[in-house]
Protein backbone atom coordinates (compact mmCIF):
# COMPACT_ATOMS: atom_id res chain seq x y z
CA UNK A 1 0.00 0.00 0.00
CA UNK A 2 2.92 2.16 0.32
CA UNK A 3 3.69 2.52 -3.07
CA UNK A 4 0.36 3.62 -3.89
CA UNK A 5 0.37 6.72 -1.91
CA UNK A 6 3.40 8.10 -2.88
CA UNK A 7 2.33 8.84 -6.46
CA UNK A 8 -1.13 10.57 -4.97
CA UNK A 9 1.01 12.33 -2.15
CA UNK A 10 2.87 14.21 -4.29
CA UNK A 11 0.35 16.79 -4.74
CA UNK A 12 -1.77 17.58 -2.05
CA UNK A 13 -5.05 17.55 -3.54
CA UNK A 14 -4.37 14.83 -5.24
CA UNK A 15 -3.71 12.86 -1.81
CA UNK A 16 -7.11 13.81 -0.68
CA UNK A 17 -9.04 12.92 -3.38
CA UNK A 18 -7.57 9.97 -3.50
CA UNK A 19 -8.38 8.78 0.19
CA UNK A 20 -12.02 10.58 -0.24
CA UNK A 21 -12.13 7.76 -3.02
CA UNK A 22 -10.73 4.97 -1.04
CA UNK A 23 -13.43 5.64 1.13
CA UNK A 24 -16.37 7.00 -0.84
CA UNK A 25 -15.94 5.48 -4.18
CA UNK A 26 -15.20 5.99 -7.89
CA UNK A 27 -17.73 9.20 -7.67
CA UNK A 28 -15.93 11.36 -6.12
CA UNK A 29 -12.71 12.37 -8.87
CA UNK A 30 -16.24 12.60 -11.31
CA UNK A 31 -16.98 15.55 -9.30
CA UNK A 32 -13.73 16.88 -9.53
CA UNK A 33 -12.97 20.17 -11.56
CA UNK A 34 -11.81 19.09 -15.23
CA UNK A 35 -8.02 20.16 -14.31
CA UNK A 36 -7.78 18.50 -11.23
CA UNK A 37 -9.31 15.79 -12.36
CA UNK A 38 -6.75 15.17 -14.81
CA UNK A 39 -4.13 15.29 -12.62
CA UNK A 40 -5.54 13.09 -9.47
CA UNK A 41 -6.38 10.33 -12.07
CA UNK A 42 -2.80 10.14 -13.44
CA UNK A 43 -1.07 10.26 -10.06
CA UNK A 44 -3.37 7.33 -8.85
CA UNK A 45 -2.75 5.43 -12.22
CA UNK A 46 1.06 6.46 -11.75
CA UNK A 47 0.42 4.93 -8.02
CA UNK A 48 -1.32 1.71 -9.46
CA UNK A 49 1.70 1.23 -12.34
CA UNK A 50 4.42 1.30 -9.83
CA UNK A 51 2.30 -1.01 -7.05
CA UNK A 52 2.16 -3.65 -9.73
CA UNK A 53 5.67 -3.96 -10.81
CA UNK A 54 6.36 -4.14 -6.78
CA UNK A 55 4.26 -6.63 -5.80
CA UNK A 56 5.97 -8.69 -8.28
CA UNK A 57 9.16 -7.98 -7.09
CA UNK A 58 8.43 -9.03 -3.63
CA UNK A 59 6.92 -12.17 -5.11
CA UNK A 60 9.84 -13.12 -7.08
CA UNK A 61 12.75 -12.62 -4.03
CA UNK A 62 10.42 -14.56 -2.07
CA UNK A 63 9.95 -17.69 -4.27
CA UNK A 64 13.90 -17.27 -4.67
CA UNK A 65 14.63 -17.17 -0.83
CA UNK A 66 11.68 -20.06 -0.08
Amino acid sequence: MGVLSVAPGRSAASADAFADAVRHGPAVPASLPEALRASVVTHIEGGFSAAFPTIAIFAMVNAVLA
